[in-house]
């Protein structure tokens, strides 16, 4: 995350446990399934399947009925996907901040048609 107050970037890193979920995307929607800390035990804590729109011109990914909260997709690769979501005041200073999210490829499985 980069914060417009005081300029500066905070990284926070998956738990191990957090590092089991998957975000399977496909043409027209994504499959996140999650997982976290329930007291010693990981645990699958929700399955979710939502419809998106990428649009590759402008490089917007929104969820259905959300096009007014679009994510920029600032990378796209066959291994990788940097998708920044600039509509959160983080800092409270009354400007949008930039959380980046990275994904990375798990498995060899045909690639979604961005």
């Amino acid at each position: 995350m980069y914060t417009s107050k005081d300029h500066q970037t905070k990284t926070n890193f998956s738990t191990d446990c957090q590092k089991k979920s998957t975000h399977e995307f496909r043409q027209t929607n994504v499959t996140s399934t999650t997982y976290g800390q329930q007291g010693t035990t990981c645990i699958q804590t929700d399955v979710v399947t939502r419809n998106y729109t990428f649009d590759k011109s402008t490089a917007q990914f929104w969820y259905e009925g959300e096009q007014d909260y679009p994510y920029f997709v600032t990378k796209l690769t066959q291994s990788e996907m940097i998708m920044e979501d600039r509509t959160q005041d983080m800092d409270g200073d009354g400007t949008n901040d930039i959380i980046r999210r990275f994904f990375t490829r798990t498995n060899q499985k045909k690639p979604s048609q961005f």
